[in-house]
């Protein structure tokens, strides 16, 4: 085979291989959308009835808010969210 022959089947794999890798799937095509409606679960804690209540932080899902004061509770504080 010539030099160019070897050059263009070189070119030709190398496209090959690199092709799938410049195609996105379309699952993946659209932009995210995060937190659309900017929903903030704000979650508190207090040590107890006479202290007073202090701000956690906020969550954009209620489930992990939730999960926050399940970890309070569980660790006897008192803690809601709102």
């Amino acid at each position: 085979m010539s030099k160019l022959s070897k050059l263009i089947a070189a070119l030709v794999a190398t496209v090959a291989l690199m092709a799938p890798l410049a195609i996105q799937p379309a699952a993946n095509a659209h932009t995210p959308s995060h937190h659309s409606d900017h929903r903030v679960f704000w979650v508190y804690y207090r040590a107890c009835p006479n202290s007073q209540w202090v701000c956690y932080g906020g969550y954009y899902d209620a489930g992990q808010a939730q999960q926050a004061i399940n970890w309070f509770q569980y660790n006897g504080y008192d803690a809601y969210y709102r």
